[in-house]
């Protein structure tokens, strides 16, 4: 059959959980699909186990380049030679979750001018553990026009484009990825489409989404991050058609998601000895948003902690504490979503 979506999977030295990735995509039901997976020069076990696959499966086609061009530029390099109506994104360290597509295919029929559909991501450390069920707080859901759309993106939880299904149109109309901004590269994409065009949004659990430590989303450093965020925040207000009105509020939600951003990642930064990344943090929270009292609690923890062995050895535990006793009170989050621990 001639296919109807395209998996993206951009990769690199991750052969095993690439398996697994692959497998989840394979295992969609209903529409035609291929998964094309972009191999960032590994050089390891990851074409052998692309091929073993390829062998039981001529669904599964396989790219590898010449050198590595960068995780940015590969996702860039899948979306370029889509050629199916329809396609995703799909991290190798990710998992798609049962019936996302066939959900998604049957809405976005019933709405032929959303540009994507969106469901829910379930947010898991490697071992099970749930962070969080990012899109599932919504207060709507359904054909979202712009501006609701993209303002709704900003102000809860902001989604993740492993859960989403975007039609190739899209891709004409609102082009490619914006590779200067690097780390927010994806979210810029869903912001500057919402802000154009209708989307659906949906309860449907799609994707897992793996808090992976090596990933590239947390080895990311803050100096190809942060001045990314400063250009999607220009970017998306400065949207065509939108009112004034509209365009302060873009402003606001991503600044002040912004200024959470660092001062958490500051935070737990610092709980792994990373006094670069949170004294930058603090710098920024300073200078860009005069957000003083932040600022001041990581410069004064960093360099307490750097002086005092001992003190960072009680904020590393009190921080992991926090951590586990936050988890553990999602009580509600686990009875609705754990049982998707079972796909790792």
């Amino acid at each position: 059959m001639t296919p109807e979506i395209t998996t993206i999977i951009p990769t690199f030295r991750r052969p095993t959980l690439l398996r697994r990735a692959i497998l989840s995509a394979l295992a969609q039901r209903g529409p035609s699909l291929q998964v094309c997976i972009y191999d960032n020069a590994s050089g390891d076990a990851t074409a052998g186990v692309v091929a073993e696959l390829a062998a039981e499966d001529p669904r599964v086609k396989y790219f590898c380049h010449p050198s590595n061009i960068g995780g940015v530029a590969n996702f860039q390099y899948g979306l370029t030679h889509v050629t199916t109506p329809l396609f995703s994104f799909l991290s190798d360290d990710d998992v798609l979750l049962p019936d996302f597509y066939t959900t998604a295919v049957k809405d976005l029929e019933e709405f032929p001018d959303a540009a994507f559909w969106c469901g829910v991501t379930v947010t898991m450390s490697p071992d099970g553990t749930l962070y969080a069920a990012r899109a599932a707080d919504w207060p709507r859901f359904g054909l979202l026009a712009p501006p609701e759309g993209v303002l709704q993106m900003i102000k809860g939880s902001q989604p993740c484009w492993t859960s989403v299904l975007f039609r190739r149109t899209a891709v004409s109309r609102y082009g490619l990825l914006n590779e200067r901004l690097d780390g927010p590269s994806d979210l810029e994409y869903l912001l500057r489409i919402a802000a154009r065009s209708p989307f659906i949004a949906s309860k449907h659990p799609a994707a897992l989404f793996l808090l992976n430590p090596e990933s590239f989303s947390e080895t990311l450093p803050l100096k190809r991050f942060w001045p990314g965020w400063q250009e999607m925040i220009r970017s998306v207000s400065a949207t065509a058609g939108l009112g004034t009105q509209d365009r302060i509020a873009i402003e606001q939600g991503l600044n002040a998601n912004a200024r959470r951003m660092l001062f958490r990642r500051g935070a737990a930064a610092l709980a792994k000895k990373d006094y670069a990344f949170s004294s930058e943090a603090a710098a920024i929270l300073s200078k860009h948003y005069r957000d003083n009292l932040r600022s001041a609690v990581l410069d004064g923890l960093s360099l307490a902690c750097m002086k005092l062995p001992f003190l960072q050895m009680c904020y590393s535990s009190a921080y992991r504490s926090a951590e586990r006793i936050l988890l553990y009170k999602r009580v509600a989050l686990r009875r609705q979503y754990g049982r998707f621990s079972r796909f790792l």
